[in-house]
């Protein structure tokens, strides 16, 4: 394990710091720098009709004993990943004007992260 500076999306940070964290498009014509994180490889060329995404809500945070509990529950017949950046929660209001302008799921504009499992 390793830590990195946050540098989600930068392509010439990640060739520096992570270069086998990313794969590049090898399609005649394709921008150099296209390209998706390596660990989501079997994802590439996915169509998918319907997604359904899981959000923990803010109000989680402040009861961390009620958190815990949660998922200590749920890990024991689940596999479970929390994404922090995939929540709304705080966000900037510029942020939360474009994005209620989208097609997202209502519960994302008060969660902190979505859970996968």
């Amino acid at each position: 394990m390793r830590t990195l500076p946050f540098i989600p999306w930068n392509h010439e940070a990640l060739i520096q710091f992570a270069p086998d964290s990313i794969c590049h498009d090898d399609r005649p014509g394709a921008p150099p720098d296209q390209f998706w994180y390596a660990q989501n490889q079997h994802e590439v060329s996915w169509y998918l009709h319907g997604f359904q995404s899981p959000w923990l809500p803010r109000q989680l945070l402040d009861t961390p004993d009620t958190l815990a509990d949660t998922l200590f529950r749920a890990s024991r017949s689940l596999h479970i990943r929390l994404d922090f950046s995939k929540g709304l929660s705080g966000a900037a209001d510029s942020a939360l004007v474009r994005d209620r302008a989208t097609a997202i799921n209502p519960a994302v504009f008060d969660a902190d992260c979505a859970a996968w499992w």
